[in-house]
């Protein structure tokens, strides 16, 4: 899948909605990795999905918009995947 990452330096996302972001936390150098997150308009400031809301504690560097929800057919996965033992409600194999 192609993501056209848009830096925050060329637009924010309009309104409130979650976004992908390309974060960078001030005190762990050059990594880059990639979170849900979405920008308030009102504050001015981000919100990122880590282990819950927390206040931003990373340097958002560009953004992109989520991709749409599977549109195929859940109720045949399901069945399959259940034919195999796996629990797909929790993303893991029964039984482990």
């Amino acid at each position: 899948m192609r993501v056209d990452w848009i830096p925050v330096t060329e637009g924010l996302p309009d309104g409130s909605d979650d976004v992908l972001v390309t974060v960078q936390r001030p005190d762990e150098g050059d990594d880059l990795f990639v979170l849900v997150g979405w920008w308030n308009p009102i504050f001015k400031d981000w919100a990122v999905y880590d282990e819950g809301w927390e206040k931003l504690l990373y340097n958002v560097v560009a953004w992109a918009p989520l991709p749409e929800p599977y549109k195929g057919n859940v109720k045949e996965i399901q069945d399959e995947q259940a034919n195999r033992g796996v629990d797909i409600s929790r993303g893991r194999t029964a039984g482990r």
